[in-house]
């Protein structure tokens, strides 16, 4: 009896605990910043592809180097600068981008020390994701994005599947179509629960259909989209 009592008091300590932890999710279509493709074959310098670029606190010469990476279709080109004005090269190999690309740039500079008078090296690091200029939309006459999931997916989950989710978040890549289906949803690192991992991809892919993403000219184009789930305070 004592055993039984244990037992059924440390499952509603866990409950307690899991539901005190609530569980967060975002829906979002970049990692990291994003920018068009008008954007990218405008930009000259650093400061045009990051608005809050910190131009006035790094002086020119300050700058030891700058390298841009672009990521299209699982392919990646680099191409490199002394500062934060772009090269040819660099202004070549970004406009090279498709929607869904992914460019990755690193600064590294210098900056003087007050204390030791001598100059401290630092890295800045950002990343861009190329977005179309109409993004996708979630548009159910019914419930908007954040109940759906609430309502079709975390509502679903068992506790055991909430304590893997808190202890380790979840982040899924999907693909909404030109006609709005969604497609290809993947986990990106799989939990070792294979129910869990069936029921987040059959929950993705069976979403009511977006308003797909379009260009200026009105034509419609694929998007991924990333949705990730986890601890509040993850």
């Amino acid at each position: 009896m004592k055993y039984l009592f244990t037992i059924l008091l440390f499952t509603i300590l866990l409950s307690l605990q899991v539901n005190a932890q609530k569980l967060w999710f975002e829906i979002s279509s970049t990692q990291g910043y994003a920018i068009t493709l008008d954007q990218l074959n405008d930009a000259k310098q650093l400061a045009d592809l990051k608005k809050d670029y910190p131009s006035s606190w790094i002086a020119q010469d300050d700058y030891k180097s700058s390298n841009i990476a672009v990521s299209t279709d699982g392919k990646e080109l680099m191409a490199s600068g002394n500062n934060d004005k772009l090269t040819e090269e660099q202004m070549s190999l970004i406009k090279q981008s498709k929607i869904g690309s992914i460019i990755t740039i690193s600064v590294d500079y210098q900056k003087r020390n007050d204390i030791t008078q001598k100059y401290d090296p630092f890295t800045m690091n950002f990343s861009l994701t190329v977005i179309p200029d109409h993004e996708a939309q979630f548009i159910s006459t019914e419930e908007n994005i954040d109940d759906y999931i609430n309502q079709n997916l975390i509502k679903d989950l068992s506790m055991r599947h909430q304590e893997i989710i808190l202890k380790k978040p979840i982040e899924v890549e999907f693909t909404v179509l030109e006609n709005g289906k969604i497609r290809n949803a993947i986990i990106q690192e799989y939990t070792e629960d294979i129910d869990l991992n069936k029921l987040i991809i059959e929950k993705i892919q069976t979403m009511p259909s977006w308003k797909p993403a379009t260009m200026k000219d009105g034509s419609s184009v694929t998007q991924k989209i990333y949705f990730r789930l986890g601890n509040m305070g993850c």
